[in-house]
């Protein structure tokens, strides 16, 4: 969807509105599917966001250490995530305003510049265990990692500051559908039904294949 600017003139004023070109459905069905899929990108986008290399390299060492026993907590989490973010989604869309907005409308200046720095510092954090997580890889690959973490570096400054929104969006929804790969490791692992809800037996790390 592109959206354009019309300016109207006239003796004494100049009036810009939007015209904005979609697509026009009759459907109510179709209405509501159209608008799943608009924020289907965005809500995808935030779902995954945490699965980055310290989350990952998280996973790995839970796995490996307490085997399946921990999946239970699953459960307990999943209702708690979809409410909490049901909740942000409802505030926005209530408000109208952002997180931070809505931080120094509510508690202040001093609440809302310490939001915002410590929001700045843990992704400070979280771009260090990304890094990281390249030189690793690029390391595995044969390639130095003086070279592969800068090229790795200009590429994404390449991609954020160049072509649209939108290209980027779905350039992260790619991304976001190689998370995949889990199901197709849970289908070489095979656990099974009453292994999954064990937890007081040790479980070691398994092999694949």
């Amino acid at each position: 969807m592109q959206t354009e600017v019309l300016k109207i003139s006239t003796a004494d004023i100049e009036i810009e509105a939007p015209t904005v070109r979609g697509v026009m459905v009759r459907s109510k069905w179709m209405h509501r599917l159209l608008t799943f899929l608009m924020v289907l990108g965005p809500g995808l986008i935030v779902m995954v966001a945490d699965n980055d290399a310290g989350a990952v390299s998280t996973y790995v060492q839970a796995g490996a250490q307490y085997g399946t026993r921990l999946l239970w907590v699953l459960l307990l989490l999943w209702p708690t995530t979809y409410f909490i973010q049901e909740m942000v989604i409802r505030l926005g869309i209530a408000t109208g305003k952002g997180h931070a907005a809505m931080i120094y409308q509510r508690f202040g200046k001093w609440w809302g510049v310490f939001s915002l720095v410590d929001l700045e510092l843990v992704n400070f954090l979280t771009l260090v265990t990304e890094f990281a997580a390249i030189a690793l890889a690029v390391e595995h690959l044969g390639i130095s990692p003086y070279l592969g973490v800068p090229i790795a570096a200009v590429g994404l400054i390449i991609m954020v500051v160049t072509g649209s929104y939108l290209r980027w969006e779905r350039t992260v929804v790619l991304l976001c559908a190689l998370d995949l790969g889990w199901l197709w490791i849970a289908f070489k692992l095979r656990p099974g039904v009453g292994e999954l809800g064990r937890v007081n037996t040790i479980a070691g790390p398994r092999r694949l294949g």
